[in-house]
């Protein structure tokens, strides 16, 4: 990165009025300079935005395909897993498939699972998203699970991958 384009990442977070009055200070052709460094910046951070907003609109979409999913499969994939494990599991997907799951997963760990769930729901990283459904996408089509319920979860894992 050159010294412009540090200076327009700089200007970037100013607003509109500031980045102007700072581009007026600087001589013709470093303005200019700069200038293109910022207008680059910009074009580059909307593209990423809208790639972003687009990943995340179509995770949200395969997120519903999973949903279809019922209490006993997630008990069979989560069940030999650590409660941390599906705790992480449990704050990703939608809070409607939690309690189902609980009831079926049984009352001491349950409890447990329920009382951790609060605090975990919005500290997941989307790294750590996408490579706890990975291995729990192997666990599932090492079992005899139903075939569109594995599909489902392979089709969630590939847009969290593009999304990382």
């Amino acid at each position: 990165m050159d010294g412009f384009q540090q200076a327009a990442l700089s200007l970037y977070e100013l607003s509109d009025a500031e980045q102007q009055w700072l581009l007026a200070q600087l001589p013709a052709d470093d303005r200019q300079r700069l200038q293109a460094a910022l207008e680059a910046l910009r074009l580059q951070m909307a593209s990423t935005h809208v790639a972003a907003a687009a990943v995340a609109r179509t995770i949200e979409d395969d997120l519903n395909k999973v949903k279809r999913w019922d209490a006993a499969t997630l008990v069979e994939v989560l069940n030999d897993e650590p409660d941390w494990v599906v705790v992480a599991v449990l704050s990703v997907l939608d809070t409607s498939m939690v309690e189902p799951f609980l009831e079926q997963l049984g009352l001491p760990r349950a409890a447990k699972i329920r009382s951790a769930l609060p605090s975990t729901r919005a500290a997941l990283k989307p790294r750590l998203q996408e490579v706890l459904l990975e291995t729990l996408l192997r666990k599932a089509k090492q079992r005899d699970l139903p075939a569109s319920a594995v599909a489902d979860f392979e089709s969630v894992l590939k847009r969290a991958a593009n999304a990382a």
